[in-house]
Formats: structure tokens, C-alpha cells, sequence
């Protein structure tokens, strides 16, 4: 219908008079809405809150009419104008949501419920109520947007997300990263429990804390699991994992994140397994082993061979520095070697030296030294493999007296 044909006055039947006076002191939204049979249409009462919800100045019933429509958004205008005729054909109740936009820039929204009534003329008559619902609408639209970053945060997240029933431990929803984790569709998941994707030898203890979350008897739900995927591999994750609950408190479901740490555990497994066969070659090695920081050269750790070339136990090496069990006549070129190293100008060096035992008696060896850098290739700590070459330097002087020996014998003959 067009708010814009002209309008004739109608009065209301003397059976809605006591209506509309009642409404009059009342501080709901009431209203009459008048249909003519020509497609005219009139506003012949709002009540006093109608009147000051929507901004109106009082006048003739067809100005009235006029204004309202006016008002009413544009997006919501035919589906307004089509309700009205669906319930005056049929004298349904009339009952729609709309948006209004009030002559001082406000817009809200209102749902209007009104019952016809067929008048004497073949017209319409609605006696209804305004309700004010722009509050629930703005909630509505800002629960609508936190729902959508919430599925946006949902589908995009690079960890797993899961939310589970608290009772069966059924899935209720996961994420694209959760099934990349577990192997599994979104499907198949929705049809498991929880315990059914955790490893057999972790599902007493995951289950046993998840209920205790469930039930308060526990903080908080973190731990570091293994998942079964489809393909019977292993993925490690890491869970956290909170209860949501409704309004009395009661748990409705819970919401994990799932952090795949399988890489990160392969890597952790491969250097424990380095360093245990680091370990064993530098306990076992037929050399000594020393590592020591820089630039002080404090000792941080020596093999039982080690000890067993100076004559220190490991503790006492350990409160040591290199220089102080390094021969006096050496340790000038000891330093300049580990200057060199340190400045990169060389990547190892080879050194033959003197150590000084703890009983006082010299140790030769061959020290082959490299220098450990950090991320940032800084200087950590030195390296060194020492090979006791005490009794071959024993055996050289022993073979050069020998020599001189046996040099002075020959001259002495010849004399």
C-alpha cells in the first residue's frame, strides 16, 4: 500500500471507545490501525508512550498513518506492507518486526502485534501494541558477531579445537586443524568419544582429570597426551582444556585447544638420543674430553679419562680453570690458540702441551681443540679432546740421551 494516497478520517466503533480510553493513561505502546476499503488507511489512536516512543506530533488519524510509514526502513517496508495484507485478507493477527527511523537520527526496532477485525464498511480495523525490542536486537546482533569471530577464530586456528559433551566425552564440534591432527573426518570424530582417540596407556590418567574438571574438583585441565590417528600412528599434543557452563553452574561442554607437539617430541627424542650417545663416547673415550667456558675457561666438564691424565677427581676439575693445571712455560700460547679461536680467524687448533698433575709430575698431551658457538654464532664454550702422550715424550727423551750417549761413545773411540 502507498503512504502517500490520500486518507480519510475514520472513527472507532463504540466497542473499541472503552479500549482506547483505557489505553490512554496506560504506559504501553497501544494503537488503533484502520484499513478502508479503498486502500486508505488511518492511524485513529496511539496511545501517550506510542506517541513519545516513536517521536510523533499528535494530528489527524491519516497523518498519522503517514508518519509511520514514513518511518519504517526501507529494507523492512515491503515485507511490513505484505503482512498487513496477508492478515487482512485472512484476519490473522497481525505480528512483525521492523526498524523505525525517528526524526531525531535514532533507529530501533519494534514488534507490533495487533488483532483485526472486520468493519461494517468491508475494512479493517487493528487494535494493537508496540514493543520496544532494540535492546534484544542490538544483543542479538552482538552475540551474531561474537558467534562469527568465534567461527572464524574456529575454522582458521592453527592449533586443534574441540568441544566435547562433559558427560560422554563425545565430540560436539571440531576444527580443519584438529582433523589434520588425528587423521580423522569432521565426521568420523563426531562419532567418537574422547578416550576413544587418546593411547591406551594415557587414557586412565586423561580421563580421570577431565572428570575431576568437570566435576570442580580440579582447576584446570592441561596435559600432554598422545592421540591415536586413523592410520595407528602417534601424534603427541598438548591439551588445554576449560568447562563451560550454563547459568546454575551445571556443565554443558568443554572447549580444548590442541597444540601438535609430535614434531617438537621427535626433535626432543633425537637429541636426548645425541646426547646419550654423546655421553657414552665422552665417558668412554680413550682420550680426554674437557668442555670449558669462555672467556674464563672455568671447566664445566671432564671424562674419567680425563681425571685420569691430570690426576683430579672430576669435582676438583670442575672448580678449576684450564689455565691453572696448564704448565707455566705454556699458557702464553695456550692463550694466543684461544684468542684465535674465539676471533674465527681459525675453526680448530692442535696443540702440544703440558699438564700439571695434582702430585706435582708433568702430563704431555695433544690437545685438539674447537670452539661451540650459539644462534647468534657467539663464543659459549671451548671443546677438547687430550691425548696423554706422557710416555712417548718419555720414551723420546729416553731415546735422545740414548742418542747423545751413544753420539759421545762413537767421538770418544775416534779420539
Amino acid at each position: 500500500m502507498d503512504p502517500g494516497v490520500e486518507m480519510r478520517e475514520d472513527r472507532p466503533a463504540s466497542a473499541d471507545a472503552a479500549l482506547v480510553e483505557a489505553a490512554r493513561g496506560a504506559p504501553a505502546a497501544f494503537y488503533q490501525f484502520r484499513l478502508f476499503p479503498n486502500g486508505t488507511y488511518a492511524m485513529p489512536f496511539a496511545s501517550p508512550e506510542f506517541v513519545a516512543r516513536y517521536e510523533f506530533e499528535q494530528g489527524a488519524p491519516e497523518e498519522m498513518a503517514v508518519r509511520f510509514f514514513s518511518r519504517i526502513h526501507p529494507d523492512d517496508l515491503t515485507r511490513v506492507n505484505d503482512a498487513i495484507a496477508r492478515s487482512a485478507r485472512t484476519l490473522e493477527t497481525f505480528e512483525g518486526e521492523f526498524r523505525l527511523r525517528l526524526p531525531s537520527g535514532a533507529e530501533v526496532w519494534a514488534e507490533a502485534r495487533s488483532n483485526p477485525v472486520r468493519a461494517a464498511d468491508g475494512g479493517v480495523l487493528w487494535n494493537g501494541i508496540a514493543t520496544d525490542i532494540t535492546a534484544r536486537k542490538n544483543a542479538e546482533a552482538a552475540l551474531r558477531e561474537r558467534e562469527e569471530r568465534f567461527r572464524a577464530i574456529f575454522e582458521v586456528a592453527p592449533v586443534g579445537v574441540a568441544q566435547a559433551d562433559p558427560a560422554t566425552g563425545r565430540w560436539l564440534a571440531v576444527n580443519p586443524r584438529m582433523c589434520l591432527i588425528t587423521g580423522y573426518a569432521e565426521d568420523e570424530l563426531l562419532a567418537m568419544r574422547v578416550p576413544e582417540l587418546t593411547h591406551a596407556e594415557d587414557r586412565a590418567r586423561d580421563w580421570d582429570l577431565f572428570q575431576k574438571v568437570v566435576k570442580g574438583e580440579a582447576p584446570e585441565y592441561r596435559i600432554e597426551k598422545r592421540y591415536l590417528r586413523k592410520d595407528g600412528s602417534i601424534a603427541w599434543v598438548n591439551v588445554n582444556m576449560v568447562v563451560l557452563r550454563d547459568a546454575e553452574g551445571r556443565p554443558t561442554r568443554t572447549l580444548a585447544m590442541i597444540e601438535d607437539i609430535t614434531e617438537r617430541k621427535r626433535a626432543h627424542e633425537a637429541l636426548r638420543a645425541s646426547e646419550e650417545r654423546f655421553r657414552a663416547m665422552f665417558e668412554l673415550a680413550p682420550v680426554g674430553v674437557a668442555q670449558a667456558e669462555l672467556p674464563a675457561g672455568k671447566l664445566v666438564a671432564v671424562n674419567s679419562m680425563m681425571s685420569l691424565i691430570t690426576g683430579y677427581p672430576a669435582d676438583e676439575l670442575l672448580a678449576m680453570r684450564v689455565e691453572e693445571i696448564t704448565h707455566s712455560d705454556d699458557r702464553e700460547q695456550d692463550r694466543k690458540l684461544f684468542r684465535s679461536l674465539v676471533r674465527g680467524e681459525a675453526r680448530e687448533a692442535r696443540i702440544e702441551k703440558r699438564y700439571v698433575r695434582k702430585d706435582g709430575t708433568i702430563a704431555w698431551g695433544i690437545a685438539h681443540v674447537v670452539v661451540l658457538r650459539d644462534a647468534e654464532g657467539r663464543p659459549t664454550r671451548s671443546l677438547a679432546t687430550i691425548e696423554d702422550i706422557t710416555d712417548r715424550k718419555s720414551n723420546e727423551t729416553k731415546l735422545a740421551r740414548l742418542n747423545s750417549e751413544l753420539a759421545e761413545a762413537l767421538e770418544s773411540q775416534r779420539q
